[in-house]
């Protein structure tokens, strides 16, 4: 073999250890790439299960029944096949939506003192209202902002967008008030919302006292916790072996209606009281007039008494003077009686005794004796 050819050999053995290194390296390239895909036909078939599982639940999610009154299911630690999916959740909303009621979005244009109000709806761009149908109006900014509820009106009027309100229920003053510093956005209802057990379930200490009054806070935060030895037992219900304490549900359109009924009938005894507060007063005011005037009365008639006082110890001290001097006129007259019945006896004892048996003046002075006692002045005292 001439060089020429061992040189040719030569190359064509490095190159073909060259081609053999290329291969090599192609055959692993593929080994890697296949298994690259086979890991993400994998994950592909993972997610596509995971978003089967998202869109129509797991298998018994998809047989089972749900009711608004079991609230909405959780969304983690349940088992895959108990997992609810859109599905199962849009279904939820619209039975929400339907339990809710229509709503719709409106703006106040025009108010009065008396809670009467025009409004334009927003939202949506028709709506069926007519008269004397019933709505419940809240603001239109979420509680934790300082949205309200505002109360239930009664349509008076319905003009294309335009609707005139008129309040259910005669609202006290300090109503009218909250009513008139409502902002304009409002939401109108034609259902009361509905409580539920899972309302506000789980909500925060923070969050409740921005939306919830002091008096019904607790029952919110404790609700769905384990109950107490003295909770009633109608607010206890037994999941598996344990007892929970449920909140108290409430009929919010009874119980708002029941409290303005209470509070006009309050605000009217609160009137009336205050009327015969004022009558009273007046009353009052007329018979301290009275009393002064019966002062005055009775002052004078003191300065009368005392001058009576005075006159009568005047009027006593002649009594007793005349008194006296009757006194002394009666002794003189039985004295010169006396003397005269003395000196008639004597004259008496002259006369002859056919003129003895005859009527005499003796007789007529033992008469006018007599009548002198009998005539006697009573001494005044």
């Amino acid at each position: 073999m001439n060089t020429i050819s061992k040189v040719l050999v030569g190359l064509i053995i490095v190159t073909s250890l060259g081609f053999l290194y290329l291969a090599a390296n192609t055959l692993e390239a593929e080994g890697v790439w296949q298994k690259r895909v086979r890991d993400f036909e994998q994950a592909i078939k993972q997610e596509k299960a995971k978003n089967e599982l998202l869109a129509h639940g797991g298998q018994r999610a998809q047989r089972k029944e749900y009711r608004l009154e079991d609230g909405l299911p959780p969304t983690e630690g349940l088992d895959p096949a108990d997992t609810p999916g859109i599905d199962q959740y849009k279904m939820l909303l619209e039975m929400l939506a339907v339990n809710r009621g229509r709503i719709w979005q409106a703006k106040r244009t025009q108010s009065a003192p008396n809670g009467e109000a025009i409004v334009t709806i927003t939202e949506p761009a028709e709506h069926d209202l007519k008269a004397n149908a019933m709505v419940y109006a809240f603001e239109a900014r979420p509680a934790e902002d300082g949205g309200q509820y505002l109360g239930e009106f009664k349509v008076m009027k319905a003009d294309k967008q335009d609707l005139a309100l008129a309040p259910a229920m005669r609202l006290p003053n300090e109503e009218l008030q909250r009513l008139a510093q409502a902002q304009e956005a409002w939401i109108l209802c034609d259902t009361m919302p509905v409580d539920r057990s899972w309302v506000l379930a789980g909500i925060t200490p923070e969050r409740a006292a921005k939306i919830l009054p002091e008096s019904v806070r607790e029952d919110y935060l404790r609700s769905g916790k384990p109950a107490k030895e003295d909770d009633p037992e109608d607010a206890i219900v037994t999941i598996g072996d344990k007892k929970i304490y449920q909140r108290p549900l409430h009929d919010y359109a009874t119980e708002f209606r029941t409290i303005d009924e209470r509070l006009a009938r309050l605000n009217d005894d609160l009137a009336t009281a205050t009327a015969d507060v004022e009558q009273l007063k007046k009353t009052v005011a007329a018979v301290e007039e009275q009393i002064k005037a019966r002062d005055m009365e009775l002052v004078a008639l003191n300065d009368e008494l005392k001058k009576s006082s005075a006159e009568g110890e005047l009027v006593k001290g002649q009594a007793e003077a005349l008194t006296k001097r009757v006194d002394e006129m009666l002794l003189e007259a039985r004295r010169v009686r006396d003397e005269n019945k003395r000196r008639a006896k004597e004259l008496w004892d002259r006369q002859p005794r056919s003129v003895k048996n005859s009527d005499t003046p003796v007789h007529q002075v033992e008469k006018n004796d007599q009548l002198t006692r009998a005539t006697r002045p009573i001494s005044v005292e």
